[in-house]
């Protein structure tokens, strides 16, 4: 049966035309990191407190209150010890009363007993700072404080949804036809997301824009590993998450820059559009060709891209063609397929597991950027540095020692850092996904599986 990886022999395993298209495609890695850590620009809480009525701001007006005097007659300290003002209530005073004066109203604010009056805000909020967020356009603070983690947690139930949507679509319906459908859908989505009037509304878009989002980061990967030969495959996808890395690198000097969320949104996602142009000219994947019998096809695409790498295709290939009249089956994708037999189904619960293992561990440290206060912007700078090295070692380590001992070893080392931390629960996950990798073959060397029977046969 004639396989694709026989076809990259004869026309360049890894030549000019595939060294250009991987670039293309690792620009959009770039825009997928914005997606992952933008809401810690996006959702950071600026200091805030109870907004006053309309008679509360005439009469600021008419006595020419400075911004802390007005606080320090509106709103009480957050506690008795503290200098700082409270951010969910204010003192309970009738400000359209037209007795008031400018003097401070301290027998206002105080009952019988000599308690302040405290009460919750009623007229919304206050914020402080030149930056505009999430979090002060929706008023995302104090009882509607769990809001924020929401609105990260909808652009991940997107991912997930994603990867299951569009994995299938791709399958199904072929690489770049799904490539292009999701650069489009992440592009509208994130403009809606940006001229949201509500918050369901943005956090409906936001999980349409992470469900698009992943898509384009998994066929990326996926047209990227099935364009070149097995010797280059490391090569490509660590090239794709060193895009992500520089995206990270990125992204906090646009956010510096730019100092409204809604600026920062539309940055972030205007590029989907310009990258929908450019992957126009990519080609559909020859080896998802095969796979659906689509000879003539790949062929044609492998013709010009031994053309491109300076070879070209053998005659003999065009023998071939007449097999695209086979009157055999084209069996259509099924997630079930992933389940239905022992070997499949083993491997794809113990990767499901690394995966979320994974994505806990590195989510919750780089969105913890986001709260735990600090330099943001130089925070995740460092972190992208880290994470671009981490990629370059990646090549040198997995040509010499292969996938599985790499992702063992990454994953025990990950766990026991996070267990001296403090981090237990999370440690344990990674050091049992450590283990876990040790049921799994070696695939250095090998050639791209491209069915179930490949996955069953494959060492066990």
């Amino acid at each position: 049966m004639l396989t694709y990886d026989d076809i990259l022999k004869d026309i360049g395993e890894f030549g000019r035309y595939q060294r250009w298209i991987i670039l293309l495609l690792s620009l959009s890695g770039v825009t997928f990191s914005f997606l992952i850590i933008a809401f810690v620009f996006l959702g950071m809480t600026p200091n805030h407190w109870c907004r006053g009525p309309p008679g509360l701001l005439a009469l600021r007006e008419r006595c020419g209150w400075s911004l802390e005097q007005e606080k320090n007659y509106t709103v009480p300290l957050e506690r008795s010890s503290s200098s700082s003002y409270s951010r969910c209530e204010s003192y309970e005073i009738d400000w359209n009363a037209t007795f008031l004066t400018c003097e401070y109203p301290v027998s206002l604010m105080t009952n019988d007993s000599g308690d302040f009056l405290r009460t919750t805000c009623k007229n919304g909020w206050s914020f402080d700072g030149s930056r505009t967020t999430v979090v002060s356009e929706y008023e995302l603070v104090c009882e509607d404080a769990w809001k924020v983690d929401m609105s990260q947690t909808c652009i991940e139930i997107g991912f997930f949804l994603g990867a299951l949507i569009t994995g299938y679509s791709a399958d199904r319906f072929g690489r770049k036809l799904c490539l292009l459908a999701c650069l489009a859908g992440t592009g509208v989505s994130g403009i809606a997301v940006a001229v949201a009037p509500t918050y369901p509304v943005f956090v409906i878009f936001r999980i349409l824009q992470g469900l698009f989002g992943r898509g384009i980061c998994l066929i990326n990967a996926v047209i990227a590993a099935e364009l070149v030969g097995p010797r280059y495959r490391k090569v490509v996808i660590v090239v794709t998450q060193a895009a992500v890395s520089s995206g990270i690198m990125v992204l906090p000097g646009l956010a510096y820059l730019i100092r409204s969320w809604k600026g920062i949104q539309m940055a972030i996602t205007i590029p989907n559009f310009v990258l929908l142009l450019y992957c126009c000219l990519i080609p559909e994947s020859p080896r998802w060709l095969l796979t659906r019998k689509r000879i003539k096809e790949a062929l044609k695409i492998a013709q010009d891209i031994a053309e491109q790498n300076g070879k070209s295709l053998p005659s003999t290939y065009k023998e071939i063609v007449r097999g695209e009249n086979s009157s055999e089956e084209i069996k259509n994708p099924s997630l079930l397929d992933l389940f239905r037999t022992p070997q499949m189904r083993k491997r794809t619960f113990i990767l499901m597991y690394s995966w979320f293992t994974n994505n806990l561990v590195y989510l919750g440290l780089i969105l913890r950027l986001g709260i735990q206060g600090g330099d943001s912007y130089t925070d995740l700078l460092v972190v992208g540095a880290v994470e671009l090295l981490a990629a370059i070692l990646g090549i040198l380590v997995v040509d010499r020692f292969g996938r599985r001992s790499p992702l063992l070893i990454s994953n025990i080392l990950a766990g026991t850092f996070c267990l001296l931390a403090a981090c237990i629960s999370v440690g344990a996950l990674s050091l049992v996904a450590g283990g876990l990798m040790q049921l799994l073959p070696e695939t250095k060397g090998t050639r791209l599986l491209e069915t179930v029977d490949d996955v069953e046969n494959i060492m066990r």
